[in-house]
């Protein structure tokens, strides 16, 4: 069950897992980096042997693009 809890220090070390879905100015990135046990970073601000970032193949020549199966963009 996924539970949504206030950005507070201690939370990060009590998870199983983090999710960093948005940017956020105030959030205190280095604290999760450094206290959770692993985080899921759909923001590429996170790096370390706990975090796995998405990212973008760097090969691509266009931006992806969304879509239905066999729809063209």
């Amino acid at each position: 069950m996924v539970h949504r809890v206030e950005a507070m220090p201690e939370e990060p070390a009590t998870a199983d897992a983090v999710v960093l879905l948005a940017d956020h100015d105030d959030f205190d990135y280095k604290a999760v980096e450094l206290h959770a046990r692993y985080v899921l970073d759909c923001r590429n601000r996170l790096s370390g042997a706990n975090v796995d970032a998405l990212r973008a193949p760097r090969t691509a020549k266009r931006p992806l693009a969304c879509g239905f199966a066999g729809q063209k963009p």
